[in-house]
Formats: C-alpha cells, sequence, structure tokens
C-alpha cells in the first residue's frame, strides 16, 4: 500500500490535471446576461456574452443564446434555427470600445445596452422607465393553434440607481 505522502502527492497531480483539462474546455469564457422564462414549463433560454481570452466581448460571435431544459434534465440544447429567426433570436452591434446594442427578434423595440458593469458584463434597459439591469423576463401565454398566444411579458431587473427590483408588464393586446 502506497504511503500517505505518495497517495497525496497523486492526489495534487490529478487535481492539477482535472483543472489543465476544465480550463483548457472553458474558452471561450461566457457571462449570463439574462434569461427567459415560460408559463409553459420550467425550461428557460438563456443568454450569455461570449468573452475572449483578454475577457472583452468576442466580436466575432458576442452572444450565445441556447435552452436550458430544467423541466427535464438541466441539460443544454441549442436554439433551432426556426427559433433563433422567430422567438429567441437576436441582433448585435457594437457599442463603444467594448459594449453592444442587444435586441431580441420578438421584442425588437426594446434594445437593451451590454456594458461592463460593477460585477462583469450585464444587459441594460429601462424598465417601467427607469434605468435597470435586467435579468429575466417572464413570457405568459396561452396555449392552443398553431402558435401560443402572448398574453403579457414581465421584465424583471435591478434599478441601476439603488440595486433595489424593478418590474414591467407589458401586455400583447
Amino acid at each position: 500500500m502506497p504511503s500517505a505522502r505518495v497517495m497525496t502527492r497523486r492526489a495534487w497531480i490529478a487535481l492539477g490535471a482535472t483543472l489543465l483539462a476544465f480550463s483548457a474546455s472553458a474558452s471561450p469564457a461566457e457571462t449570463r446576461l439574462f434569461h427567459i422564462e415560460r408559463s409553459k414549463n420550467a425550461n428557460i433560454v438563456a443568454y450569455d456574452v461570449r468573452l475572449n481570452p483578454r475577457g472583452t466581448i468576442d466580436t466575432s460571435a458576442p452572444i450565445d443564446g441556447y435552452w436550458m431544459r430544467l423541466a427535464e434534465d438541466g441539460r443544454r440544447k441549442e436554439l433551432s434555427g426556426l427559433e433563433k429567426r422567430l422567438a429567441y433570436g437576436w441582433s448585435a452591434k457594437r457599442h463603444g470600445e467594448d459594449g453592444l446594442i442587444l435586441s431580441l427578434k420578438a421584442l425588437p423595440d426594446r434594445e437593451m445596452t451590454v456594458v461592463h458593469g460593477k460585477n462583469g458584463y450585464e444587459a441594460r434597459m429601462p424598465i417601467a422607465g427607469v434605468p435597470a439591469r435586467f435579468v429575466k423576463a417572464y413570457v405568459k401565454t396561452k396555449e392552443g393553434g398553431l402558435l401560443p398566444k402572448v398574453l403579457y411579458v414581465d421584465f424583471h431587473g435591478h434599478r441601476l440607481d439603488n440595486g433595489e427590483p424593478i418590474m414591467e408588464r407589458q401586455k400583447n393586446d
């Protein structure tokens, strides 16, 4: 049986190899900006900002949008081409030195600014007329027919001036 010292050395080598493998697979880095929840089930659509090795926005592919199958096993699933063209797709353009103007296909009039804030990158937009850090949208739908009917969207965030939670409901008339 190996000595305790040999076992400790092996444990450190194994830990180092694991960390090295993880860090190599973690590039490019991503930071969650916001997500969309739906009334249909617990699955969410997550939107991350992609970062280059310098820690700034990867201008070649700045946003990563994908499903998190929380109603199932929690796995990640890519958005389909149809989902990207319609409800969950986005457009992004550079804004300043290291920022973006971001809009979702389903809500082109609700532009967000992606900037580096106190705690990393964040999506900012007015919520209830107040500058805020946008963290999630909740979409209430009525199922049935070919496509679900959107009844309303709740925008959730935190005020930029004091950090307090803020919410705005946008009804679909």
